[in-house]
């Protein structure tokens, strides 16, 4: 149950993040941050309605849990919107996925007290390989048309270990509280924190925010509304096993996101690419029979 918990998490996360794309290469990237997360603060209302009365009593002990993880969740996809701007989704992907993974196997024992073993470190270290070479592969034929594969790599790395770093608060408050209250809340906070932002920007006369008709927000929180699965699943997950294993288990974003653009988009994956996720399923299996 714990793994198909994150799978299932992180192929929500990959839809998301697959829609999602278009609205940050379009426009401002702090903009479109703060309108996902207000429209993720609309969308994910029906998480609330079942939350046990009793949860609520313990859940303004983890406030400050889940404004810090809210803003290294801003900063880490402001980090990212950055980075789909200068090399292409797979890159950023692999890349971010990868961080996120080291970040959180270093963070898990720190903060909860779960070592990760010797064989389990190895099974993570070859799912972090394995998703590296499948980005790198899904990005050979549009290198030539972005602007700067350094920064862009620089982008990812950075939003990885900010990811690290809310992952694991909203863990701690997911297991404090309850997982629902600690995944609405975060992600409801992250917009909040955005246009908070944005306005202060724009009051100092430096970048705007963007405006967004109607029409744009409804399919912003369309887009969005897997993201109601993710977050909430994964804050499940993280109250039966390893944070460290749950998040190198959400790098799988990006093999389905691979997967995903080919029905969505008919980009199609060649021989090795198909052996690429074959392998890291085979990675995959082995991490979650390691105990």
């Amino acid at each position: 149950m714990f793994l198909t918990l994150c799978l299932v998490s992180a192929l929500s996360y990959a839809l998301q993040n697959t829609l999602m794309v278009a609205y940050f290469r379009a426009m401002d990237t702090l903009s479109a941050v703060s309108y996902r997360g207000l429209a993720l603060g609309v969308s994910m209302l029906p998480l609330l309605l079942i939350v046990p009365h009793e949860a609520w009593a313990d859940a303004p002990s983890c406030a400050a849990s889940i404004f810090f993880a809210s803003v290294y969740a801003l900063l880490g996809n402001w980090a990212a919107a950055q980075s789909y701007r200068h090399v292409p989704v797979g890159i950023c992907s692999a890349v971010c996925a990868s961080f996120t993974t080291i970040g959180a196997v270093v963070i898990g024992p720190l903060m909860f007290g779960e070592p990760v073993s010797g064989a389990q470190g190895v099974w993570i270290a070859l799912l972090v390989c394995g998703i590296i070479a499948l980005g790198l592969s899904r990005s050979r034929a549009a290198l030539g048309a972005q602007r700067s594969i350094l920064r862009g790599c620089v982008f990812a790395g950075a939003a990885g270990v900010l990811f690290a770093c809310g992952f694991a608060l909203v863990g701690a408050a997911s297991r404090a509280s309850h997982p629902f209250i600690a995944g609405y809340f975060w992600e409801f906070t992250i917009g909040l924190l955005g246009v908070v932002i944005a306005y202060t920007r724009a009051a100092m006369g430096i970048v705007p925010m963007s405006g967004l008709p109607g029409r744009d927000f409804r399919q912003i929180m369309r887009y969005s509304f897997p993201t109601l699965l993710g977050t909430g699943l994964y804050g499940i997950a993280v109250t039966m096993g390893p944070v460290a294993i749950a998040t190198a288990v959400l790098s799988m974003t990006v093999i389905f996101s691979t997967v995903l653009a080919y029905f969505m988009y008919r980009e199609r994956l060649n021989v090795l690419e198909w052996g690429l996720i074959a392998g890291i399923c085979f990675v995959l299996i082995g991490l979650n029979l390691q105990k």
